[in-house]
């Protein structure tokens, strides 16, 4: 798989679409939205959105959202939360989504990574 740090997006992106909803999803980053309620902030439809967003950063804006999420959780564990409390308070509005998720970027459960910062690990 990739590598759980790999940053996103890899370049400066230079369109200000991709701009503006990148400082929105890191302003928004723990609240509820979806790709329509973006569409209707910036007045374009999910499929440009997503096709710009791509071309200047590589990934899609969900797996981006996704991404900047898990690696907020990954902190919050590193520093002590449980798996659920940290999923809670990343964005994820259910465990099981975020634990697949977490397990796909990362290649283990997010139990393994609790309390790492506590440990000295």
């Amino acid at each position: 798989g990739q590598g759980g740090d790999a940053v996103l997006p890899a370049a400066l992106p230079h369109d200000p679409l991709v701009i503006d909803v990148i400082e929105y999803i890191n302003t928004h980053l723990t609240d509820r939205f979806s790709m329509a309620d973006l569409s209707q902030r910036f007045f374009f439809s999910v499929s440009h959105i997503n096709k710009v967003f791509r071309a200047e950063t590589g990934p899609s804006v969900w797996d981006y959202v996704v991404v900047k999420r898990l690696l907020l959780a990954r902190s919050l564990i590193h520093s002590g939360v449980s798996a659920a409390g940290a999923a809670a308070r990343s964005g994820f509005s259910d465990y099981s989504s975020f634990f697949r998720a977490y397990r796909a970027r990362f290649g283990h459960s997010p139990k393994i990574d609790y309390g790492k910062e506590i440990r000295g690990q």
